[in-house]
């Protein structure tokens, strides 16, 4: 509600002590000024009290200091005085159940309008209040029914509109809502609240590029709002504009963890590797339980194939909860790196428990598997691997080993031969050291024509 400090002294009945009206002027000479609604103002208003306590102008701006300043006990007690020295005028009772508003003293605040409505039921003031209340009370139609009667009585009264504006967004009813927040700026066209709630109300109907230009005035007025300011951030990070993102997210000393987690992806995106490890081990000092974050960072080191750091990090977000497939194979992956291949095995295991169709899981999997002497078990990871689309070198040789130790000539002399096309610097070599073995996997196939011509065809100049 917008209540303004008197003015003048016209309706003060009876005699007015001079000094008690030298100290009420020095207090309307603050109105309008920066000392409005300070402490030095109330004291000129609690002089003209001390000296005339039926000074009932003087107790309404000392009111409405208080109630400005939050200290709304001290405020009630001079209502209670007010409404006694005036009991015929309604601005008493009215601003009392606005303090038991504020107060949250909601059944004490619908009692006294509800007297009020009962002395007359056309105080538009009034039903904006019992809105107010039925709002606070989730009590959404009958907020409305009291909104939409408080502006029938006093048709466009921003304060109603606002009210109004307030309840059909709480029913999710956002153009609607949208519509009387626009209305309302009409009249207070550089109004926090309402750029702030209208930009909200916009984007929870999908409207963004309506909200920003609203968030973006609320935070020319409250740059200080650190909440505003990271909705705003997440709002340019939707649209791709980092820059204006990193910049909100980054002033000052960010403590949230979705900030810093935020800032991390910015970082890393911008490939400033070092800055988003930072950022998720700060986080990581606020939460040290947060999978999420363990296993970002487990990404982010095994990008950069620094495997033992994603390893730890990985175990890290295991053991924080964190169960899912690609998880689980990229730690195994980085522990076959760190030739901890049975620990690999095992997680690369689980990992396919959760997604069995994986081809690229299969082919890890196998790849382990003949590391530590489990060859046998490694065949039909392979296939499925092969089956899935996988189509890499090393694949096709481990199949060309086995098929030929199980006696499969030509399907083994068709995978070597699709090693050594895609990378027969790699796979030439390798033939020639597994042939000097005294029993080789390749002898099922090593007397063939075929056998020769391909180290014929594939032999280094």
């Amino acid at each position: 509600m917008i209540h303004v400090l008197l003015l003048a002294l016209a309706l003060q009945a009876g005699a007015v002590d001079p000094e008690a009206l030298r100290w009420f002027r020095l207090g309307e000479g603050m109105i309008g000024t920066p000392q409005a609604y300070s402490e030095r103002q109330a004291k000129c208003f609690r002089e003209a009290l001390e000296l005339q306590p039926d000074f009932t102008a003087a107790r309404y701006n000392l009111i409405l200091i208080l109630v400005r300043q939050q200290q709304l006990e001290e405020a009630r007690a001079h209502l209670k005085e007010l409404i006694r020295q005036e009991p015929e005028k309604t601005r008493g009772p009215l601003l009392l159940a606005e303090v038991l508003l504020r107060s949250d003293r909601l059944d004490e605040a619908a009692a006294q309008v509800s007297r009020l409505l009962e002395r007359d039921g056309e105080i538009a003031l009034a039903w904006q209040l019992k809105a107010s209340i039925e709002l606070r009370r989730d009590q959404l139609e009958p907020a409305e029914e009291a909104a939409r009667k408080a502006l029938q009585l006093a048709p466009a009264e921003p304060d109603a509109v606002f009210e109004l504006a307030n309840i059909l967004r709480q029913q999710g009813r956002a153009a609607e809502a949208a519509a009387q927040y626009r209305l309302f700026l009409e009249s207070y066209p550089d109004d926090f609240d309402a750029h702030l709630l209208l930009g909200f109300t916009l984007l929870d109907s999908g409207r963004d590029e309506e909200a920003l230009p609203h968030l973006l005035k609320a935070e020319q007025m409250q740059p200080e709002d650190a909440e505003l300011r990271r909705r705003i951030a997440y709002l340019y990070l939707d649209r791709g504009e980092i820059a204006e993102a990193r910049r909100r997210l980054g002033e000052g000393e960010p403590g949230d963890v979705a900030d810093l987690a935020n800032l991390a992806w910015i970082a890393h995106r911008e490939k400033r590797y070092p800055d988003a490890q930072r950022y998720v081990q700060q986080a990581l000092e606020i939460e040290p339980d947060n999978a999420e974050l363990w296993r970002s960072l487990g990404d982010m080191y095994m990008e950069r194939r620094w495997d033992e750091r994603a390893a730890d990090a990985y175990l890290g977000a295991l053991e924080a909860g964190a169960r899912d497939h690609e998880m689980l194979r990229n730690l195994g992956t980085a522990l076959a790196n760190l030739d901890r291949h049975e620990e690999a095995a095992g997680h690369l295991a689980e990992a396919l428990k959760l997604n069995p169709d994986s081809p690229q899981t299969h082919f890890y999997l196998g790849v382990v598997l003949e590391r530590i002497d489990r060859s046998e078990e490694s065949l039909p990871h392979y296939l499925e691997a092969l089956d899935g689309g996988i189509d890499e070198a090393l694949l096709h040789y481990r199949l060309s080993l086995h098929l030929s130790r199980t006696s499969q000539p030509e399907a083994a002399l068709r995978h070597l031969e699709k090693a050594l096309e895609k990378e027969a610097g790699r796979y030439y070599p390798a033939v020639q050291a597994e042939l000097r073995q005294v029993h080789s996997d390749l002898d099922a196939i090593r007397y063939t024509p075929r056998f020769a011509a391909l180290l014929t065809r594939f032999k280094p100049e």
